[in-house]
């Protein structure tokens, strides 16, 4: 059996119409706490280095580390 784990930060922005926006980033660095994750969002609302049709990302609504194991069966 062969066990892959997977890590990600997932940043939820939300666009001036109120629809949210997920960005997903792989295996982000060990021991991150709010402060840093909210000034790595800030920095990306202020630079506007994301927009969707309805212009510039406007808020972060959430942040959260996903951690997905996967364990392959033989056949």
């Amino acid at each position: 059996m062969i066990t892959t784990k997977t890590t990600t930060l997932q940043l939820e922005f939300v666009d001036p119409a109120g629809t949210a926006v997920t960005y997903a980033l792989k295996d982000p660095k060990d021991g991150l706490d709010r402060a840093a994750v909210e000034a790595a969002a800030k920095n990306i609302i202020d630079n506007k280095v994301f927009a969707t049709k309805d212009g510039d990302l406007a808020s972060l609504k959430e942040s959260r580390i996903v951690t997905r194991q996967v364990e392959s069966i033989d056949a």
